[in-house]
Formats: C-alpha cells, structure tokens, sequence
C-alpha cells in the first residue's frame, strides 16, 4: 500500500490531484475531516456532499452568521485539537486506514487534507510521502489567518508540485512517466 498526503492552500488543486490518483491509479480517497464534515453535516441538518463544494462552504449561513468553513475549522481545531485531543483526527482516520488495509491490503490511499505538522508526521511515519501543492495566482486562495490555513513544513522525501498552468498542465505533469515513476512506483 502506499500513502500520499496532500497539502497546501485552498484552491491549490489538492481534490484535483486526489480525484486523479483515484481515476488513474486505483487510489483510494481519505480525509482527516472526513468524519467532522458529517457530524456537522448532522449538527445543521445538510448534505454531507455539499462540504465538498468551495462555494458552499465560503457563503455565511444566514441562521448560524458563520460559513461552514468557518464552522468546520472552529470544530475541528478550537474543539477538536485543542480541547480533546491534539491527535484526534489523526486517531480517527488511523483507524480507518487499519481497517481498509484489512480489507484491502495492496490499495494505495491518498489523504487529501493535511493541515497540520501532527498530520504530516503520521504520514511521514507510516513510510507515506507528503505532497505540497503550490498555487501561484491561486484564484480560490482564501484570507484567513486560522491555523488550519498554515503550510505544513517540507521536509526531505516530500514531493512539490507546482500548479502554475491550466488544469491540463497539471494532468500532463501527473502523468509524466518521469513523475509516476520517482512518485508512485
């Protein structure tokens, strides 16, 4: 099994790479939020799938006065790290790695959320390799100063990638034979 980590900016490209992994590889996608997203998905009584949207989760809710990203980053840092546990995500999705290499040993997981060094050391840790996408001009990048939108440090053995082009300069630099053989073989 191999293990890859996303990280970098919103808007950078991470689901676009992961979504890629997945159709061209064979990878399975995972998040450290995955479960934050549906218990708030719960809590406001809203499609989980909608979590997945940029637009949805920057748009204030009228009823609550925040917007969900706002909602997910309170939860999952302020409550989530700070108050229970700093490694609770961490714990949360480890289990559902163990449990999905029980099923199926040989099926490579892509992480698509890594916010945090705590995050990227488990990875590190678990012989994973971390991959930073930068978006220069990133048109999605969002102004906030909450400790989820921190890069995470790079390290030796982490991957850079750089989405400076158009989505099919992206998908042509994934698929360079080059690049798949140094970063997925």
């Amino acid at each position: 099994m191999k293990l890859i980590g996303l990280t970098g900016a919103a808007g950078c490209g991470k689901n676009t790479v992961a979504d890629y992994l997945s159709n061209h590889h064979g990878y399975l996608q995972m998040s450290f939020a995955e479960r934050l997203k549906a218990s708030l998905s719960a809590m406001l009584d809203i499609p989980a799938y909608k979590f997945e949207h940029r637009t949805f989760k920057e748009t204030v809710l009228p009823r609550i006065g925040k917007t969900p990203r706002e909602m997910l980053q309170t939860l999952g840092t302020e409550y989530g790290r700070d108050m229970v546990n700093p490694d609770l995500w961490v714990i949360l999705l480890h289990e559902k790695i163990l449990k999905q290499a029980d099923r199926d040993p040989n099926r490579s997981i892509v992480i698509t959320d890594v916010r945090f060094e705590n995050e990227a050391s488990y990875i590190r840790s678990s012989g994973g390799t971390i991959w930073h996408i930068e978006r220069p001009n990133n048109p999605h990048r969002i102004s906030s100063n909450h400790e989820s939108e921190k890069p995470v440090s790079r390290r030796d053995g982490d991957c850079m990638i750089m989405n400076d082009g158009t989505l099919e300069d992206l998908r042509g630099l994934l698929n360079d034979t080059s690049f798949i053989e140094t970063e997925l073989t």
